[in-house]
């Protein structure tokens, strides 16, 4: 099951508040409201992803660019490993792209 949360907002005179309702998508794709010790650890987690530090422009490209790196590293791994199981076309376009990319042509 996936788990999102709903953020009901409530607007007053000069005022405003909000609910946070974690919630889970069933099978039908509807939020299903969370209740018991299920709500309680999805209000933690929220709290936990919450506090993690904010990042500036820079430092979220050096992460990004770092993940895609590790990303491709894994993907060739696995392609090495598993070569014989593709369509030759794929591994031609594959082998194309690495080298347009490697070269950086667009």
């Amino acid at each position: 099951s996936k788990e999102t949360m709903i953020l009901k907002l409530i607007l007053g005179k000069g005022a405003v508040s909000y609910e946070v309702i974690p919630c889970k998508i069933n099978n039908n794709y509807q939020p299903v409201p969370l209740k018991g010790e299920e709500k309680k650890e999805a209000l933690n987690t929220i709290k936990k992803l919450s506090n993690f530090p904010i990042l500036s422009q820079e430092e979220y490209k050096k992460l990004v660019r770092n993940s895609r790196i590790r990303f491709r590293k894994e993907y060739r791994r696995f392609l090495a490993k598993n070569w014989y199981k593709y369509p030759i076309k794929n591994l031609i376009v594959i082998i194309c792209n690495f080298i347009r990319r490697r070269l950086k042509i667009r």
